[in-house]
């Protein structure tokens, strides 16, 4: 994050795939997530996403809020850029975590019957937000 709050210097290599623990019992699955361990910063915000056709969602970078993703149900590719490089991650299991940092645009792609969570660091604030391309790359210059 850049001396003035702000993360235009995240990149995707800040982007993080990580396993959550499984636990399997009889005909299902219990996941949890430990603040402090599996994700580095406190919950301020969870919130879910969920498509019954194919949609792309998201389409925006954030200025200062931090995300975790977790597919609960079908399967999610999850597109990070940083005005220079782009990483793509499929989500399709309950044990992946995919952290992304403040100040990288965020593209959901999901498949049908699809669901996410999303867990993030600060409560919604719609001056957060960077909605179209233009004003993220002139963003992503400041720093």
């Amino acid at each position: 994050m850049s001396k003035d709050g702000l993360a235009s210097d995240s990149g995707v290599t800040d982007v993080t795939l990580s396993s959550l623990h499984v636990f399997k019992q009889n005909s299902g699955k219990l996941s949890s997530v430990t603040f402090g361990e599996e994700i580095p910063w406190e919950i301020a915000r969870v919130f879910f996403i969920s498509v019954d056709d194919p949609e792309t969602r998201g389409d925006h970078a954030h200025i200062r809020c931090n995300q975790a993703f977790i597919c609960t149900m079908g399967s999610v590719r999850i597109v990070c850029k940083d005005g220079v490089n782009e990483k793509s991650f499929t989500l399709d299991a309950l044990q992946q975590l995919l952290i992304v940092p403040a100040g990288i645009w965020v593209n959901l792609n999901m498949e049908e019957h699809s669901s996410v969570a999303v867990l993030t660091d600060l409560p919604y604030d719609e001056h957060d937000y960077l909605r179209s391309w233009q004003e993220y790359e002139a963003f992503r210059k400041k720093s």
